[in-house]
């Protein structure tokens, strides 16, 4: 299991991935041992998106919390968390999943950093599997920023691709080399 684990969350279209891999890169190039668990989503065989399930959303939380602990790197970056899975099930069946609350709520706090990326209409492209119905985009993150305070996640808010700012947090942690 890896020593730092970060994750990134916002809903789709928030440029999550392409952080991702910018912080993933610049990480890389500074020494450190780094992984990046891409959206999970993108390899499930349920319906997705407006059309999601209560299976669909059980099945990407139970292959999300899966990848992430097996991650052998020293750090992992993840471009979404069970927070998102947890959104995008509040969003199609709230009776549902308000009962996975409090493990939605412990199993967050094993994330040593979270970064909140707002909604971006630049990253909310047709790419085949995403959806790019901006309400929908909009519902799910109002969820997240209610869950977020709610819950109480220590949360960072970011603005898309500003690695800047992240390696600024990342700074005082003695595990990351940052110079």
């Amino acid at each position: 299991m890896s020593k730092i684990k970060i994750g990134f969350i916002g809903p789709q279209g928030s440029g999550k991935t392409t952080t991702a891999y910018a912080l993933a890169s610049e990480l890389k190039k500074k020494g450190n041992d780094v992984y990046v668990l891409s959206e999970v989503a993108r390899s499930c065989p349920l319906p997705l998106n407006e059309d999601t399930s209560i299976e669909t959303q059980l099945w990407i939380l139970g292959k999300q919390i899966t990848r992430e602990q097996s991650v052998k790197a020293q750090i992992l970056v993840s471009d979404r968390t069970v927070l998102d899975v947890f959104c995008y099930g509040m969003w199609i069946a709230p009776d549902f999943f308000t009962q996975t609350k409090p493990f939605i709520k412990e199993y967050l706090s094993s994330y040593d950093y979270i970064f909140y990326l707002k909604p971006n209409d630049d990253y909310l492209v047709d790419d085949g599997i995403r959806s790019i119905n901006k309400d929908f985009r909009d519902d799910v993150d109002d969820l997240m920023n209610k869950y977020i305070e709610e819950l109480q996640i220590p949360s960072i808010v970011i603005d898309s691709g500003d690695i800047v700012n992240i390696i600024l947090c990342l700074q005082g942690d003695d595990n990351v080399k940052i110079i």
